[in-house]
């Protein structure tokens, strides 16, 4: 994430798509979200580090998941369509390259009542609800994503649930009394890959059939690259800025 940090200030001239895992796995909170201490020190007992991203949305474990990030420029018409129409078209992209692993996957149609999701135990868990355009699969939660407009940039990145381990956030987010309660929660409104399908993709088979949907769908042509070693060098210097400690 400090990478793609970086990409937000750097000069982009078409868009940028990336996928990444993350070892050790990770607790991440939006950009707004509240914390408190007795969160950060649970999750320091189970060794398992918080960032703070710079996307909104509620909280994610990193854990038996890929993230994707799409960055592209504001100057792009594909950003000055607006941030709502940019999500349900992302969506689309991700669509598509479902569909071609077979993964017969759906845009929720119907709107959440957020404020009264937000008085419910597991309102702090991004996979304990679905906002429209976001991909269910069977009425529940793929890939939770979330959306910022920076001066120069649009970064949009997401959650793709590949096991069930991101189960375990309970354990982070709430007391011991409540946790069976938050996680049946999550069971009910999310869905891995590994429950759709007999045999998931692998890492590369799935971000192969992503890139083709996002290349579909926004008539683009990617290409590999690496980031420049200046680029790396100023994400080191940003890292530490996104860790919280107690």
């Amino acid at each position: 994430m400090a990478l793609d940090r970086a990409l937000t200030t750097t000069p982009l001239f078409k868009p940028l798509l990336r996928f990444y895992t993350w070892h050790p796995w990770t607790l991440s909170l939006g950009f707004h979200q509240k914390i408190d201490n007795s969160l950060l020190q649970r999750a320091e007992q189970a060794d398992i580090p918080v960032v703070r991203r710079d996307t909104g949305g509620r909280a994610v474990l990193h854990a038996e998941e890929l993230t994707y990030s799409f960055i592209l420029p504001v100057t792009d018409p594909l950003a000055e369509a607006g941030l709502l129409p940019l999500y349900h078209n992302i969506n689309c992209a991700l669509l598509k390259g479902f569909t071609a692993l077979g993964v017969a996957g759906t845009q929720a149609s119907e709107p959440t009542n957020l404020r009264q999701h937000y008085r419910s135990a597991a309102s702090d868990i991004c996979f304990s609800s679905s906002v429209q355009s976001e991909i269910v699969f069977g009425g529940r939660k793929l890939v939770g994503s979330a959306q910022r407009r920076f001066s120069r940039t649009v970064l949009q990145h997401g959650s793709i649930l590949l096991g069930q381990a991101h189960e375990r956030i309970v354990d982070l987010l709430f007391e011991e009394q409540e946790r069976e309660a938050a996680l049946q929660v999550i069971r009910s409104r999310s869905i891995s890959l590994g429950e759709i399908v007999e045999e998931p993709p692998d890492l590369q088979q799935l971000c192969s059939a992503l890139t083709g949907g996002f290349a579909t769908q926004f008539k683009l042509q990617f290409e590999e690259t690496l980031p420049a070693p200046e680029l790396l060098t100023q994400v080191e210097s940003q890292r530490a800025a996104f860790r919280l400690t107690s």
